[in-house]
C-alpha cells in the first residue's frame, strides 16, 4: 500500500513537472511542437501496460515451467519444505497447506502483505488463510494455478 502511493506521488510529480515546464516552453517559444506530447505518452503507455497486469504476465510465461516442475517436486517430496530459492525468477519458499503446493513470494508485497503463488492440481478454490479474510484477495491466473494476497 506505502510502495503504490509512493508510485503514484511520483506520477504526480512528473506529470506536474512536465506541465510546468510546457507552460514555461510555450511562454518563451509560443510555438507548439509535437514533441511535447512524448513524455505524457510515455507514461500513459507505461500506466496502461501495468494496470493490463502486462509485465506480471510475461514474468509468468517465462517462470510456469520451472513452477510446474517446482510443484510436482514438492508433492513428490523432492523438493524440501519452507526453504528459500529462486524459481523461475521470483524468490520463493514452498509449503504445502490442504493439499495445494503454496510457494510464498519474497519481497513482492507492500509492508506487511504476504503474496503466494499455489499450484491446486486437483482443481479446488484457493483461499486465502491471512488474519483478515475481508481484504485478502484470491486471483485465478489459469490452469491449477492461483495467486493469493493476503494483507495485515
Amino acid at each position: 500500500m506505502l510502495l503504490g502511493f509512493a508510485v503514484l506521488l511520483g506520477i504526480a510529480i512528473a506529470g506536474l513537472t512536465w506541465f510546468v515546464r510546457t507552460v514555461l516552453a510555450l511562454s518563451h517559444r509560443r510555438a507548439w511542437s509535437p514533441m511535447f506530447l512524448v513524455a505524457p505518452l510515455i507514461g500513459a503507455v507505461t500506466v496502461a501496460t501495468v494496470w493490463l497486469g502486462i509485465p506480471f504476465q510475461a514474468r509468468w510465461a517465462l517462470a510456469r515451467p520451472a513452477f510446474e516442475r517446482a510443484a510436482q517436486a514438492t508433492l513428490s517430496g523432492e523438493l524440501p519444505l519452507h526453504e528459500n530459492r529462486t524459481i523461475g525468477g521470483y524468490e520463493v519458499s514452498p509449503s504445502i497447506t490442504d493439499g495445494t503446493v503454496r510457494f510464498m513470494m519474497w519481497g513482492s508485497g507492500g509492508l506487511m502483505d504476504i503474496h503466494y503463488l499455489v499450484y491446486a492440481p486437483d482443481g479446488t478454490t484457493v483461499r486465502a488463510h491471512g488474519e483478515h479474510p475481508d481484504r485478502n484477495t484470491v486471483e485465478h491466473i489459469d490452469g491449477p494455478w492461483w495467486h493469493v494476497m493476503e494483507i495485515f
